[in-house]
């Protein structure tokens, strides 16, 4: 319960669904205030952004595309100049009956921009506070409209609408 208590207030202070300003006491220390909305626990509050997510609107998410600049066109064969050795760039394939096994270090994270929900991959990784998943920068904060995402959750080896290791 404590990991994911500390994990959901992580991704609300990045997304700016919990505002608050962050205060270093120490050289390996930091703390935040956290506001609350009012007449919620924070408890209340954690388990509102989770009861948001029904599996109509999981369902309903669409994969969040980064915003691609590019100044011109890629091309799809790239000559090395020093060896003159032409190398191409071969599109993926599926496999037919490829099995894939599921790691609970990675699954999707939920969240919305405006009325419109999205979903992004995650990972969690190894790190002190035992309670970090990365993500991409576009799926926090949306550059064209300089906004938070709000709601945000992550559901670690997400796969059609199970939660095999919980909701955080």
């Amino acid at each position: 319960m404590a990991l994911s208590t500390l994990c959901l207030l992580l991704f609300l202070s990045l997304t700016g669904v919990i505002n608050g300003a962050g205060n270093c006491s120490g050289s390996n220390t930091v703390s935040m205030d956290v506001n609350m909305l009012r007449g919620f626990t924070q408890e209340e509050y954690q388990k509102s952004i989770i009861d948001y997510w029904t599996p109509e609107r999981i369902a309903s998410a669409r994969p969040m595309q980064p915003k691609i600049i590019r100044n011109g066109n890629i091309p799809f064969v790239k000559n090395h100049e020093d060896n003159e050795i032409e190398r191409i760039l071969t599109p993926s394939t599926i496999l037919p009956d490829a099995r894939v096994s599921t790691s609970p270090c990675v699954g999707r994270a939920f969240f919305t921009y405006g009325s419109l929900t999205y979903w992004c991959s995650g990972s969690v990784i190894n790190a002190s506070n035992m309670d970090t998943v990365l993500t991409a920068g576009h799926c926090v904060f949306n550059t064209t409209s300089k906004e938070w995402a709000k709601n945000f959750i992550f559901i670690p080896a997400y796969n059609n609408n199970s939660r095999p290791y919980g909701t955080f």
